[in-house]
């Protein structure tokens, strides 16, 4: 069985924000604008970026784990 896209998730489940890599630096972004990064979410490490996108959703990190582990995103 696959596991469904990133983008397919994001779309259908309401998770708004997740997280990309760029010449080695993570960042924090809207599903489905992956070229307009959240102010200030570059960093090194993808744990850091995705505490952003769960600061951008209103969620504390560990809720927001939660959701992407529930629907299968990494």
């Amino acid at each position: 069985m696959e596991k469904p896209d990133d983008r397919i998730l994001c779309g259908a489940l309401g998770i708004g924000y997740t997280v990309s890599q760029k010449d080695g630096m993570w960042y924090a972004h809207m599903c489905g604008y992956s070229y307009i990064p959240v102010f200030g979410s570059f960093s090194e490490s993808k744990r850091q970026a995705m505490e952003w996108a769960a600061a951008s959703m209103g969620l504390p990190y560990k809720e927001y784990m939660q959701v992407r582990k529930k629907y299968g995103i990494r």
